[in-house]
């Protein structure tokens, strides 16, 4: 599990059980639900910057841009489905 997660686990007081667990298919339980959440946050972030270049304020898009990537590069994800979500005027922000 990424060190940043398992700190953030930690400070929620999040059970070893639940910390430790897997799915069906063996993936670390805590680690996917974090990933969910990024997943999802990023793709808000995506929306919002697509919104900010339509109305030509590209710096404003640019800003939540590199935000989107600093915070996706912080958690060290490298899901396909947080890859899908990020990807930024043609440049792969992950």
């Amino acid at each position: 599990m990424n060190q940043r997660l398992k700190q953030l686990a930690e400070q929620a007081s999040v059970s070893s059980l639940w910390m430790s667990g897997t799915d069906q298919q063996g993936n670390p339980i805590l680690e996917k639900f974090a990933k969910l959440i990024v997943a999802e946050c990023l793709k808000i972030a995506k929306t919002r910057e697509d919104e900010f270049e339509s109305a030509g304020l590209l710096d404003e898009s640019n800003a939540v841009g590199n935000v989107a990537y600093q915070f996706h590069d912080n958690l060290e994800l490298n899901d396909e489905r947080t890859n899908s979500t990020t990807r930024s005027r043609g440049r792969n922000v992950c």
